[in-house]
């Protein structure tokens, strides 16, 4: 249980810093728009950023991950010009948990409201760190008086 609630506080608290804007810079590997001005809009889930959190959470089985200790893992993806996930990427400290989290990120259908620039809509990059702990916690010890 703990390394669930740790998880969720991980996503919680690290969506809004884990983005990623398409900088204009060339790459074609991630096949990201060229934008030379700043997104105006940028992309937004159905319900915001803690419904797509809490969506995460719910298609995350920590059961299915080897390790100890703290774990991470980065999800990038982009948002393409129809508001759909794409082109999903883990990177991270163990392959079972970029596995995983990379199941979670793929089952969630909804789609996004896509960036704009312009007024034309573009392909975001978004990147999100996880993070799972797995140290066991220790009991306080009683006081005996």
């Amino acid at each position: 249980m703990n390394k669930f609630f740790f998880l969720f506080l991980a996503i919680y608290a690290n969506f809004a810093f884990g983005q990623v804007q398409n900088s204009g810079e060339s790459n074609p590997s991630q096949k990201i728009d060229s934008a030379k001005s700043r997104i105006e809009i940028i992309p937004e889930f159905p319900g915001g950023s803690s419904v797509f959190r809490n969506k995460i959470a719910e298609n995350f089985n920590g059961e299915k991950i080897e390790g100890k200790g703290v774990l991470t893992c980065e999800i990038i993806f982009v948002i393409n010009k129809e508001g759909v996930l794409d082109e999903i990427i883990t990177k991270g400290t163990t392959e079972s948990f970029n596995i995983e989290a990379k199941r979670a990120v793929s089952q969630i259908k909804d789609l996004w409201t896509p960036a704009t620039v312009n007024g034309e809509k573009v392909r975001y990059r978004m990147k999100i760190p996880l993070t799972l702990d797995f140290t066991p916690i220790k009991s306080p010890a009683k006081n005996r008086h």
